[in-house]
């Protein structure tokens, strides 16, 4: 599927979302909690991606 992006912007886009979900669940686990929807949003991208792209899963963190 076309993003509009390259394969290498395509897996930054995905770290970066991830690495902003796990600052969320530390934060939180910290007592600290963000903005209600962006966990869910990231979620929701960090899913559509790994739909469109399997190969993404395999990435390590």
């Amino acid at each position: 599927m076309d993003f509009g992006f390259s394969q290498v912007e395509v897996i930054y886009i995905y770290g970066e979302c991830k690495k902003r979900l796990k600052e969320q669940e530390i934060a939180k686990s910290a007592g600290v909690s963000g903005g209600p929807g962006e966990k869910k949003t990231l979620r929701s991208i960090i899913q559509k991606m790994e739909r469109c792209c399997p190969a993404l899963q395999h990435l390590p963190d």
